[in-house]
């Protein structure tokens, strides 16, 4: 067997920041599933769509649920 890329364990990974996933279909509620301005700003997002702190993810997470509880992908796995 060909080996084509890097030997297994060499990949190097840097972490960016944190999503919300919704539970329903597993889209990012950041970026997928249109605006929630009573949660969040979308100028809070990093170049990459993602929240720089877990505080404020756990805020928005929160917010989501209290401000949108109808809205289908306002609900996040923890």
């Amino acid at each position: 067997m060909t080996q084509t890329g890097p030997p297994i364990g060499q990949f190097r990974f840097m972490f960016e920041g944190y999503d919300l996933v919704d539970v329903q279909y597993g889209m990012s509620a950041l970026t997928n599933c249109g605006e929630f301005p009573e949660a969040f700003s979308n100028a809070e997002l990093s170049e990459h769509g993602l929240l720089k702190s877990l505080d404020r993810a756990n805020q928005v997470q929160k917010a989501l649920a209290d401000r949108y509880r109808n809205h289908d992908h306002a609900r996040c796995h923890d």
